[in-house]
């Protein structure tokens, strides 16, 4: 007897956010002084050409395509999707990237590496508005498309306001009721274990949900075959952030989670298709799991960090869809 899981192993990447269609939209506060370090016009160019390059890597699906203006998680995620692409043809979509030349850069602090977000309304090719964080590692580098996440229907966003600060300073823990640099980690870390540690996070946000689903849709297809579980975990990366006119602060962090299903009835052929057959192939198949089988995605997240002095919990504001970027055996 043959059990064949197809579409089931990429659910995060098909139902995250579907048939959403309206959220509130961040109030962008651009600072508006000769000292701002993007203006509109110079945003223009830097989005414009952005989408340029998209264009040719995504004509070619091939990322030696993508240019210097695609960097970090964006480029990482869009590679593994470009594999995704080329592996199982008319099977797999790309995910659009939404780029907006018109949006309101709003920067969050004059030293390096700089952050830059800019939103990108709701649209007919994305039914939620979109957050793209830019960043420039230094004075002798072009601003990258770092990350974009896609704000959660109904979240309440705190409007964002220009740093004109150093980002040091931006980041300096004692302004923030937690600290900016471990939400993150506490944030991957709740949605592993499900329990509360020293950073509060809110629950039941739209993202570890629709993961939960994924798990158990797979968990209820594998039966008494074996057994599925989920480790989240945020892998050493560059604080990216912004601040908000409240006092608060946007992080944007990349969010790895790991999906493993473990054999435990050797009578019993376990095979895997979908997603995790294809990049594990290289091509349109399904793969028998011997021990175990194990794919880790990616998923960019926009945590609001609440001002100091404030009781409130770390929430979950957006993300992107979840990438799956490998495929290990055992």
């Amino acid at each position: 007897m043959h059990k064949l899981l197809s579409a089931l192993a990429a659910l995060a990447a098909v139902s995250l956010l579907a048939g959403c269609t309206s959220s509130s939209l961040p109030d962008p506060t651009p600072g508006g002084s000769p000292e701002a370090v993007v203006h509109g016009a110079q945003y223009e160019v830097i989005a414009q050409q952005t989408i340029d390059q998209f264009a040719v890597a995504d004509a070619a699906k091939d990322p030696a395509q993508l240019g210097g203006r695609i960097a970090g998680p964006l480029r990482e995620n869009r590679t593994a999707q470009y594999q995704l692409a080329n592996a199982m043809g008319e099977g797999y979509s790309l995910p659009p990237i939404v780029l907006d030349p018109q949006a309101t850069p709003i920067d969050a602090g004059t030293d390096f590496p700089r952050t830059l977000l800019a939103v990108t309304p709701a649209s007919e090719y994305q039914k939620l508005p979109a957050v793209t964080a830019w960043v420039q590692t230094g004075p002798r580098s072009n601003y990258a498309a770092w990350a974009q996440i896609t704000l959660f229907p109904g979240v309440k966003v705190p409007a964002l306001q220009s740093g004109q600060t150093n980002t040091k300073n931006l980041l300096d823990a004692k302004k923030y009721a937690y600290d900016p640099a471990a939400v993150a980690n506490a944030y991957a870390e709740y949605n592993w274990t499900r329990k509360q540690g020293a950073i509060p996070i809110a629950e039941s946000d739209e993202f570890a949900k629709q993961v939960a689903q994924q798990q158990d849709a797979l968990a209820s297809a594998v039966g008494e075959m074996g057994t599925v579980s989920t480790a989240f975990a945020a892998p050493e990366q560059m604080l990216v952030a912004a601040p908000t006119k409240d006092g608060g602060l946007i992080v944007i962090a990349d969010v790895r989670y790991t999906l493993r299903i473990e054999r435990t009835n050797r009578a019993i052929a376990l095979r895997i298709g979908g997603e995790i057959g294809a990049l594990h192939q290289g091509r349109t198949a399904v793969v028998n799991v011997g021990k175990a089988l194990s794919g880790e995605y990616s998923a960019p997240v926009a945590l609001y960090v609440p001002p100091a002095g404030s009781e409130a919990s770390v929430q979950a504001i957006g993300s992107a869809l979840p990438t799956l970027l490998s495929v290990t055996s055992e």
